[in-house]
């Protein structure tokens, strides 16, 4: 054996190598494959069987095409393999989930155990199974922070092939940046891969630039193209409107869902209206068509709303950006996935019956809906491993203490030489960047930070193989 070659494996050591990402596969399929169909889901599905582009880049000022372009993507799939069209969009972003599970695990080896064992609590993986864009920002998030982790790491593969995995982190960041763009922040861990790489010799500093570059331009021209059609649909010259509608939902939430106690004040019953954030948005929608004085009326009620819960707009915006590092204080969807993980086999009615249609018709009629009229096709899996996913099936209850946990790991790494500072730094430019975004509108909604959550997660359990295992001197 030369100097340069491993040593060889033990029988123990080779026989885990296959147990343990076993287990996680188990664990991946612990939960049936199945699509969750919410009420935005049925206007993606809608969207994709007429045209994509049929109106546009962006709806109703925020909706925008990708994801619709992706379901129709998927209907392709889905006609090819006789599959349901809702099983097919599923089971694409299941299969992309699976993609990030196997990257941390080829990056990290045994450092991954931590991450995989929140990334394959049944909780975290049905959001993959959901029609929203969330369902496929989620897994792809994971992607992206198992392509930095494996640079990072410096697996022989990210040596010999440096100009394609740099562009490969960019053009994910673009892929989800045009499904909602605050995940062009995603391009601060390309800017890692590509510092990596030229720091190393590997990428020139020219490449590297093209590298960011394209991307970035990429995200920054459908931004323009979107701030073009939104000023002529809204006036308003904003990538992303309809910010009115964004910062009562977060205001609100704010309010009452995380100040319970909100609820019992007779001086905000007017506010709180019987508990129902969008009797008063749908209102006013109806009535005051101009977006320009609807977002001032709905400005002003918000701040009257703040007066009256003895709080400010700087103060609730401080507290969300601050519940936005730690993963989201509010999560609109947990009873959906709660509903969604009780179905099982042919029962459906926990995944397709959360909208309008299956409230009235139930499981039948919103496969007639979304396959309009057409029989539906193979619909979902069975559980495989259901007792696999059964121990530490929620990580939910420690989602806060698992954010704060890898953000102290990461801040402090960079007080220590190491392969992994750059991951560090771009990790926290991700969660940093996403939470100052939504917490402007008053959001720290769990489900848009479960993204950010896996990559900081991901350069946590980076950092600490690589303080631990290189043992490099403090930065004096």
């Amino acid at each position: 054996m030369t100097a340069t070659e491993d040593p060889p494996r033990s029988l123990v050591a080779s026989l885990l190598a296959v147990f343990v990402p076993a287990v996680f596969f188990a664990r991946f399929l612990s939960a049936d494959i199945g699509g969750v169909v919410t009420n935005d889901s049925l206007g993606y599905f809608s969207r994709a069987a007429d045209n994509p582009f049929g109106e546009g880049l962006v709806v109703q000022g925020y909706r925008q095409v990708a994801l619709p372009l992706w379901v129709w993507s998927s209907d392709l799939l889905a006609s090819a393999g006789g599959w349901d069209r809702i099983f097919g969009v599923a089971l694409l972003h299941r299969t992309i989930l699976l993609v990030g599970l196997g990257l941390v695990w080829w990056a990290l080896r045994w450092w991954a155990i931590p991450a995989l064992a929140i990334f394959t609590t049944p909780t975290y993986i049905v959001h993959a199974d959901f029609v929203l864009p969330e369902g496929v920002l989620i897994p792809g998030s994971l992607v992206a922070a198992g392509l930095a982790a494996s640079v990072m790491t410096e697996r022989p593969l990210t040596r010999a092939h440096p100009l394609l995995f740099a562009a490969a982190s960019g053009a994910l960041a673009f892929l989800l940046s045009t499904i909602k763009l605050q995940y062009t922040s995603l391009l601060c861990l390309t800017a890692a891969v590509v510092w990596t790489f030229w720091r190393e010799g590997h990428l020139s500093r020219r490449t590297g630039l093209v590298v960011l570059a394209v991307p970035f331009a990429l995200s920054a021209t459908l931004a323009l193209a979107q701030s073009f059609e939104n000023q002529d649909e809204l006036g308003v010259f904003e990538p992303v409107s309809e910010r009115a509608r964004a910062e009562w939902y977060g205001a609100w939430q704010a309010t009452f869902n995380v100040d319970t106690e909100n609820r019992a004040d007779p001086a905000q019953a007017e506010w709180y209206d019987e508990g129902n954030l969008y009797t008063f948005l749908k209102g006013i929608e109806s009535t005051v068509p101009e977006y320009s004085e609807r977002h001032e009326l709905v400005r002003d009620r918000t701040h009257d709303m703040f007066d009256a819960a003895g709080t400010s707009v700087s103060r609730e915006r401080f507290r969300s950006f601050l519940g936005g590092l730690q993963a989201g204080r509010t999560d609109d969807i947990a009873g959906i996935v709660n509903r969604a993980l009780d179905s099982h086999n042919r029962d459906q009615t926990g995944r397709l019956t959360l909208n309008w249609v299956g409230r009235e018709g139930g499981v039948v009629a919103v496969e007639q809906t979304v396959n309009e009229g057409r029989p539906a096709g193979f619909m979902e899996t069975s559980v495989l491993f259901g007792r696999f996913g059964s121990l530490y099936r929620d990580y939910r209850p420690l989602k806060a203490t698992f954010a704060t946990v890898s953000l102290i790991i990461l801040v402090g790494s960079l007080l220590v030489r190491g392969p992994h500072r750059p991951m560090a730094l771009g990790a926290l430019g991700v969660i940093v960047s996403v939470s100052m975004a939504l917490g402007s509108a008053y959001i720290d909604n769990a489900r848009y930070l479960l993204g950010p959550l896996s990559v900081i997660v991901v350069a946590a359990s980076v950092a600490t193989r690589s303080m631990l295992l290189t043992r490099p001197r403090k930065v004096s």
